[in-house]
């Protein structure tokens, strides 16, 4: 009877050091673990960021605006800072679609081009583009249009002025919004004053 007693007692023994010694299973969500953690990064392709060309005052933003448009691609913002910005040549955008123009406000961002020769051409900014945004400047004493849009579809101007700081003269330059040869056209909350032409100070042709 004590023998019977004596393995029982030593088969409990056994039992319970078995069951201390055991180890846990493998945790499959631990670090290193299976792909399928909460750990694991899913990869997404990177969309293509949006190129803006910042041009401050000075000297040289005649050279860096046009250089800016001459190398703008499609989707492409240009932005023109505070202040008045002094051109001595018209700026040309021509064949480059979705590309935005704007400044920082109608009082904030002056594009002054008094000092371009009527026989530049005239113009201040002249435009050949589609899905064309202009907005938030003004372009003032220009010798020919101020700003003229020519083949385009698909644009739109907004909070844009147009002006001649002399006052009404016919030497003015004709129009200060002229549209040819264009399609969906929006122009909202502009203004176009003292342009050399009395019939219009903006004029559409052939637009709609």
């Amino acid at each position: 009877m004590k023998l019977a007693y004596v393995l029982l007692l030593i088969s409990a023994i056994v039992l319970v050091t078995g069951c201390a010694d055991s180890s846990p299973a493998p945790d499959p969500t631990a670090d290193g673990g299976n792909a399928g953690s909460g750990n694991s990064t899913a990869n997404v392709p990177e969309q293509d960021a949006v190129v803006r060309v910042v041009i401050q005052p000075g000297p040289d933003a005649q050279t860096e605006a046009q250089e800016a448009l001459v190398l703008a691609e499609p989707g492409d913002v240009i932005e023109f800072s505070e202040g008045t910005f002094e051109f001595d040549g018209t700026l040309s955008l021509d064949g480059v679609n979705d590309v935005t123009i704007h400044g920082k406000g109608m009082e904030k961002t002056i594009l002054n081009f008094a000092k371009l020769g009527a026989g530049k051409g005239g113009e201040g900014l002249k435009i050949k583009s589609s899905k064309f945004l202009l907005e938030d400047l003004t372009i003032e004493d220009t010798p020919g249009d101020a700003i003229k849009l020519q083949d385009c579809e698909g644009l739109t101007i907004r909070r844009v002025r147009t002006w001649w700081t002399g006052g009404p003269d016919a030497a003015n330059g004709a129009y200060g919004l002229y549209p040819v040869m264009c399609s969906n056209v929006l122009i909202e909350h502009c203004v176009a004053e003292c342009a050399g032409c009395r019939l219009a100070r903006a004029r559409v042709y052939a637009a709609n």
